[in-house]
């Protein structure tokens, strides 16, 4: 999690709460995980538990940048992450072990730069989002 720099992160879920929004329960009185229990083990399962990320301070506007690094478990990511800042923008470095790349926002702006630095030359690519 990059942004917001100071956030909170919430595990919401677990018997009574598996779709729980705005301080209610949409399990339809039980019926979506009596449905689920029928598909048996080892497939998808809905609701159950989520993660919520959210400012620790409330503002007129929030930023978001979270990266996910897909790993099996026990295993060290094979990169590192740290969030950078430039002037108006803002994004995630992500370093490897063979290259590194910058993934730039703007807020308020769609779309995303993307800067390649791999063996000794730096490329950027537009993204339209």
């Amino acid at each position: 999690m990059l942004l917001p720099k100071a956030s909170l992160l919430n595990l919401i879920g677990g018997p009574g709460f598996e779709f729980f929004v705005d301080g209610k329960n949409y399990d339809d009185g039980g019926k979506v995980q009596q449905e689920m229990k029928k598909s048996g083990p080892g497939l998808p399962e809905a609701g159950s538990w989520r993660i919520e990320l959210m400012p620790a301070s409330e503002a007129k506007a929030d930023q978001f940048l979270v990266v996910m690094l897909p790993t099996l478990a026990g295993e060290k990511a094979p990169v590192s992450v740290r969030r950078v800042e430039d002037g108006k923008r803002v994004g995630a470095e992500i370093i490897g072990p063979k290259r590194t790349t910058r993934w730039w926002f703007v807020a308020g702006e769609r779309g995303v730069t993307v800067e390649i630095i791999e063996g000794g030359s730096r490329t950027l690519h537009q993204l339209s989002g």
